[in-house]
Formats: C-alpha cells, structure tokens, sequence
C-alpha cells in the first residue's frame, strides 16, 4: 500500500512538471510567432518593395510589336525623347505605358494597399538652372496624405516614405524613375 502511494505522487509529480514545460513551451511559440516585426524589418521590408516593384516594372516586356517586343525601359525612354513608337493598337510609348504602368501599380501596389507615387523625369539645363520635365506622374489618392501626416509623428496610419531611384539614359538626358513608397 504505501508502494502504491509513493508510485502514483511520483507519476502525479511527473504530470505537472509535463504540464508547466507544455505551458512553458506554449508562450514562448506564441511571443515568437506573434511578435511584431521592428522598425527597421519594416523598413527594409518597403524599401525592397519599392526596389523590386521598380525594377520589375522597367525590366517587363510588352505586347507593343511596334519594333519587336519592348519592355517598359525603351517605352519611357521614347517618351521621354519624343514618341516615335507607335504600338499595334495604335496607341504611342506614351500612352501605351501610362496604361500599362497604370494596370501594373493598381493590381500590386494599390491591392496590397500601400500609398504609392511613381515620379518619371528628365532635367533639362545644368547646376541650379536645371529644370524638371516631367514625363510620367502616377499615385494613388493616398500618398500625398502618406507624406503631409507622417512628419513628424507617430501612432499614424502609415510609416515613412521610402524611395527607390533608377537613371535612364536617354537621347534628351537622363531619365529619372522614382518610385517613393509610405510604409504601413
């Protein structure tokens, strides 16, 4: 009988030091697993977004047949200049990649719900006489929200913004692709 009793406290003793290393086990999954990712995953996060939205968005191939199939760099670059490519729908670089650009940032950037500015310019001039000349302007009705309410504090909808700049050499200068993102 007391065999007994001593062999059940020790199976009992065994079942909670099972239990607390379970419990033990649990919160710890579960401060990992729902932690928040910090500030600078955040930004490293948006800052390839922007990255890698750009560089895919420039690298991306047409269905323009005007001269072969042309991504979206020799578009912006014939705009920039002077639209000579006329595509087979009729439409010129131009217009063919303000609609192309257009589908492109409204089926990522703008589903994934980050407020977005893509910024196409060429300078004209040199040192402070430069003068912009804007070849391609797209933003959802966000960002400039995103930029004006971020300054300066926190708590906000939206992070800060981050940037991403491509050069593009063109006959008229350098082109230059800005994609600025808020993160969330």
């Amino acid at each position: 009988m007391i065999k007994s009793k001593k062999s059940q406290m020790e199976i009992m003793g065994l079942a909670v030091i099972v239990i607390l290393v379970s419990l033990g086990i649990l919160f710890a999954v579960q401060y990992v697993i729902f932690k928040k990712p910090t500030q600078t995953v955040k930004t490293y996060s948006t800052l390839q977004i922007a990255s890698n939205t750009l560089n895919s968005l420039l690298t991306t191939t047409t269905d323009c047949r005007a001269a072969g199939n042309v991504d979206m760099t020799q578009l912006l670059q014939d705009c920039a200049a002077f639209p000579a490519i006329t595509c087979d729908n009729g439409m010129n670089s131009c217009e063919f990649s303000d609609t192309s650009i257009n589908y492109i940032l409204n089926n990522t950037l703008k589903k994934w719900r980050y407020p977005f500015r893509l910024y196409v310019f060429t300078l004209s001039g040199s040192g402070n006489s430069a003068v912009k000349n804007q070849v391609f302007l797209r933003n959802n009705g966000d960002f400039p929200e995103c930029i004006s309410s971020n300054i300066g504090r926190s708590g906000s909808a939206y992070g800060s913004k981050d940037s991403k700049q491509f050069f593009i050499p063109t006959d008229v200068g350098t082109m230059y692709v800005q994609l600025d993102i808020c993160g969330k």
